[in-house]
């Protein structure tokens, strides 16, 4: 079992010298049984090594397999933040291998930089590159797992996402959002796309406007400076 946390984060301002604090409030009980449940009850030796790892190297899941956690929602696959420097790390402590690429538990199906679309998002929060994985688990049953290696903090990415209901991380040990608006917010299915990405969403990227239609799908509203978004249409 695992608290759920609302983070509140503010900037230092170096001008004025003032320098803000950390504070989180708890609000209510991630299980970690019925996550699992949501996902496969075969998965849960190898997610026990999973969250274990999140916590020896700094690491995260963040985004939509949380979001279809706090809305009781099928979990399609998994993303998660890993330092740049952690990585080999994270894998042989999930795998039990020195050489994780060898092991039966781990896939590489593919890698990229980013796409011409998901660029500005991949530099605006140091995302190095995106390994997407399966992870084997027993009965043959499988997780699709998607890796972004970061050069920076978690925070400092999952903080920084487009959509604001995506903002919900778990450390492997509590799980976290931004506010506690956001998780109402989350609860509710809404959210506002950030400022940082509108100019993006006027040019018709291709990428925002992927994201935006696949959490419309799912049932979620978005909305943008005040106004919900109705219709998206792709290229």
């Amino acid at each position: 079992w695992f608290r759920v946390c609302v983070w509140v984060r503010a900037r230092d301002r170096v001008r004025d010298r003032v320098r803000v604090r950390v504070i989180c409030t708890y609000t209510s009980i991630f299980d970690f049984e019925y996550f699992i449940k949501q996902l496969d009850p075969d998965v849960e030796p190898i997610f026990n090594k999973l969250f274990d790892a999140l916590i020896e190297t700094h690491s995260c899941i963040a985004g939509g397999s949380l979001l279809s956690y706090v809305n009781k929602d099928p979990i399609n696959d998994i993303d998660i933040y890993v330092p740049t420097k952690e990585y080999v790390r994270f894998l042989q402590l999930i795998t039990e291998e020195e050489d994780p690429f060898v092991s039966d538990i781990l896939t590489v199906n593919d890698h990229n930089i980013s796409s011409k679309y998901d660029e500005s998002f991949f530099k605006k929060n140091k995302i190095r590159i995106r390994y997407t994985f399966t992870i084997h688990c027993d009965n043959d049953k499988y997780i699709n797992v998607d890796v972004m290696l970061i050069d920076t903090e978690f925070l400092n990415v999952v903080t920084n996402f487009d959509l604001t209901f995506c903002e919900i991380f778990f450390d492997g040990q509590n799980l976290y959002t931004t506010s506690e608006e956001n998780l109402e917010n989350i609860r509710f299915k809404k959210g506002f796309l950030k400022p940082d990405y509108h100019k993006a969403f006027y040019q018709q990227n291709i990428f925002i406007h992927g994201r935006i239609r696949k959490y419309k799908e799912r049932g979620y509203q978005v909305y943008i400076k005040g106004n919900k978004i109705h219709k998206i249409h792709l290229c």
